[in-house]
């Protein structure tokens, strides 16, 4: 396999307070050169009006009628962690091609060696698509049943179904990363509603399978979502691990394989 060392390879954001977070994530790459942190965004002192400001008015509306009946999923954080996205993780990879992360993941060290490789990158900028390394749905995820790429044990397959969302490990093609920053200026729906983006900006949605990131239980801190706690004992990491799994009954990295014809 041809190998060629990739500098800052994948980009994670995340606030710098959050050593613990940055010390779980870097622990994936032998090579320190292959990852950077950007400074996420940090909402957590914003009022209503300060992310209202930032939004559209459809998207304004949204997130009353939300807050009206307690529901946080669009609240300040969302909105920041929007705002992170769109300026600090898509702005480089519309100049560069580059996997972009949040800081809840760990990346599977053979697919870090895979993306080193100038051809895999080139083949993945080829689809011209989203193509996520993290994924989450509220039904099975159907995808096609023949892989349009493969690398080692990671296949890339086009998703059939709709409603699939993650924001936690995703690569775009750099004149796409640009199209969605132009549409989400103002912020018409948080960074993971895929769906809803390519409504507007077309394109279509792959799968790596299986998935090269996973998910690290922590306690959430800006107070984005509904199941939040303040410690990361054991005991509580355990709880988030049950709680992702059957949360709300989604389907997180995991697909169902569907033939085409």
């Amino acid at each position: 396999m041809e190998i060629f060392m990739y500098f800052d390879g994948f980009l994670c954001a995340s606030l710098s307070s959050e050593i613990e977070r940055r010390l779980k994530f870097s622990s994936s790459f032998k090579d320190p050169a292959q990852y950077r942190f950007v400074e996420s965004v940090d909402g957590r002192k914003w009022t209503v009006e300060d992310a209202d400001k930032l939004v559209s008015e459809e998207f304004k509306l949204l997130r009353e009628k939300e807050r009206e009946k307690g529901r946080k999923w669009v609240n300040e954080a969302a909105v920041a962690c929007t705002i992170t996205h769109r300026d600090k993780l898509l702005k480089e990879a519309a100049e560069r091609e580059c996997f972009l992360c949040e800081d809840d993941v760990v990346i599977d060290s053979s697919f870090i060696k895979h993306w080193q490789c100038k051809t895999v990158r080139s083949k993945l900028s080829g689809l011209n698509g989203l193509v996520l390394g993290c994924y989450s749905s509220h039904k099975k995820i159907e995808v096609s049943s023949k892989s349009l790429l493969s690398f080692g044990k990671f296949g890339v397959y086009e998703v059939l179904s709709r409603k699939i969302y993650s924001a936690a490990c995703y690569f775009l093609p750099p004149p796409l990363a640009e199209s969605v920053i132009l549409h989400q200026t103002p912020v018409k729906c948080i960074s993971d509603q895929w769906d809803d983006i390519r409504q507007h900006v077309s394109f279509p949605i792959f799968v790596i399978h299986p998935a090269p990131a996973s998910f690290v239980a922590f306690s959430s801190n800006i107070g984005y979502g509904n199941f939040r706690v303040t410690s990361n004992s054991l005991l509580w990491r355990s709880i988030r691990r049950i709680n992702r799994s059957v949360n709300s009954n989604h389907f997180v990295n995991k697909v169902i394989f569907k033939s085409c014809v």
